[in-house]
């Protein structure tokens, strides 16, 4: 199914530079496949709480801090509005 996957099975001293190619041509056969849609909404779950979770987890590790939204959004590369927007979710 993936030939030029299998072809660095012949070269491996290609393998560190085209396997980061193939790779990304697996996930574009696969995100242009039908179930494509599923996948995409899925990674874009997966994506949004590990952004929430990073900001959980900086909020527990400097409890004791005054924090401020702003950095808060930063590290978890999110505008600051959809922070407080999450932050007031959790809080419910």
């Amino acid at each position: 199914m993936y030939p030029s996957f299998v072809i660095l099975l012949d070269a491996p001293e290609d393998i560190p530079v085209l396997a980061p190619l193939v790779i990304r041509e697996i996930l574009y056969r696969i995100l242009q496949d039908k179930q494509g849609d599923s996948v995409k909404q899925t990674a874009m779950i997966c994506s949004h709480a590990q952004r929430i979770a990073k900001v959980i987890h900086i909020i527990k590790q400097d409890f004791a801090k005054p924090l401020r939204i702003e950095e808060l959004a930063l590290t978890a590369n999110m505008s600051s509005s959809s922070c407080i927007i999450i932050l007031n979710k959790l809080r419910d």
